[in-house]
């Protein structure tokens, strides 16, 4: 069995809320280990609704030579840009 450190790839998901994050938990993380994505770490940030930290945490992200990938799963309704 293949054994993955701290260190192995990640992809961030940043989710506006609870119902964001929930649908990452039940819905797309499942999926992914159906289409052999497992060994990759799936780290879901709930925002409360702050949307103006979208940008702080994905450059934060980005800079983490382990991360691969960081999408966001918001609501743009009521935002006041895009």
């Amino acid at each position: 069995m293949r054994r993955f450190s701290r260190q192995s790839r990640r992809i961030i998901i940043l989710c506006e809320g609870d119902t964001e994050e929930s649908a990452i938990r039940h819905f797309i993380s499942p999926q992914w280990e159906i289409d052999g994505l497992n060994h990759i770490g799936l780290h879901s940030i709930n925002l409360a609704g702050k949307l103006d930290n979208v940008t702080k945490y994905t450059e934060r992200y980005l800079k983490e030579s382990n991360v691969i990938a960081v999408f966001t799963l918001i609501d743009l309704y009521g935002m006041g840009r895009v």
